[in-house]
This record gives C-alpha cells, sequence and structure tokens, in this order.
C-alpha cells in the first residue's frame, strides 16, 4: 500500500465518521421532536382527566359534607389535630 492509498483511505475513515455523526444526530433529533410532543399531549390530557376527576371529588365530597355536617367536623378536627402533632414533632 502506499502513502496516497494509507492517506485516502484516513481521509474517507474520517468522513464516513463524520457522516454516522451526522446521522445519528438527525436521528436524535427526530427523536426529541417526537418525545416533545408526545409529552405535550400526554401532559394536557393529564390536565384534563385530572380536573375532571377533582371536580367529581369536589362535588361527592361537598354531598357527604351536605349529609353528615357533624362527622365532616369531627373528621375535620381529628385530621387538623393529627396533621398538627405530626408537624411539631419535627421541632422537638
Amino acid at each position: 500500500m502506499t502513502h496516497n492509498h494509507v492517506a485516502h483511505a484516513k481521509h474517507l475513515a474520517a468522513r464516513l465518521q463524520h457522516r454516522a455523526h451526522g446521522e445519528v444526530n438527525q436521528a436524535l433529533a427526530k427523536l426529541r421532536a417526537q418525545a416533545r410532543t408526545r409529552g405535550g399531549a400526554f401532559i394536557s390530557e393529564a390536565k384534563i382527566r385530572g380536573g375532571e376527576f377533582l371536580n367529581e371529588a369536589r362535588e361527592r365530597g361537598g354531598d357527604w359534607i351536605g349529609e353528615n355536617p357533624a362527622r365532616a367536623v369531627g373528621l375535620a378536627f381529628a385530621a387538623g389535630f393529627i396533621v398538627r402533632g405530626w408537624l411539631s414533632r419535627g421541632r422537638d
């Protein structure tokens, strides 16, 4: 093999490596764009479903409180007592 052949082979290898890097970068860019699109759609759907779930929970909670006001006050008091005890434990 002559010096010219070796130089040509090195040059060709460098060009192929550069081309491969370019193709990999293009593929990664496409994948990132697809992930952003899919992620955005997923987040939008989660927001819609979460909002619906929250509204349903509020309606059910309001109905239950209206039907059981004394019990609701008792549960709220007990929950507040437990949370206060749990938070004040951290200060000690």
